[in-house]
């Protein structure tokens, strides 16, 4: 591996949360890898909230979902988590992180695509 992805995984193991502003893209792989980490992930977007499954899934049971323009006020409302509020979210991470992997995606496709196919018959 590279210095600094050691230095990122290293960093992201010991924090309790981790940024993840939004890519060249609306979405942000780095929400993702914060997960799969086990920090509780803040994603900071410019526009549209655009994380999957918002449908189904509350991210604010699990992560920190903040406007750029908002950003001032991230580190009050980071230190106003409680430590039984922040477990509470790291439970959380832990529960829906499957729906992140390969597998959950694709179920939530084949899911979908099945709903629709009813729909049209």
């Amino acid at each position: 591996m590279f210095p600094k992805t050691n230095k990122f995984i290293e960093i992201t193991k010991r924090s309790k949360f981790g940024l993840a502003p939004r890519g060249y893209g609306p979405s942000s792989f780095r929400f993702f890898e914060i997960m799969e980490l086990g920090a509780i992930p803040v994603y900071i977007h410019d526009g549209v909230n655009a994380l999957p499954y918002q449908e189904i899934l509350d991210y604010s049971r699990f992560s920190i979902v903040i406007h750029i323009n908002e950003i001032h006020s991230l580190p009050a409302r980071l230190q106003s988590i409680t430590e039984e509020a922040y477990t509470s979210m790291l439970n959380e991470v832990n529960r829906v992180r499957p729906w992140f992997t390969m597998e959950g995606m694709c179920m939530y496709v084949r899911e979908y695509m099945m709903k629709k196919l009813e729909e049209i018959s």
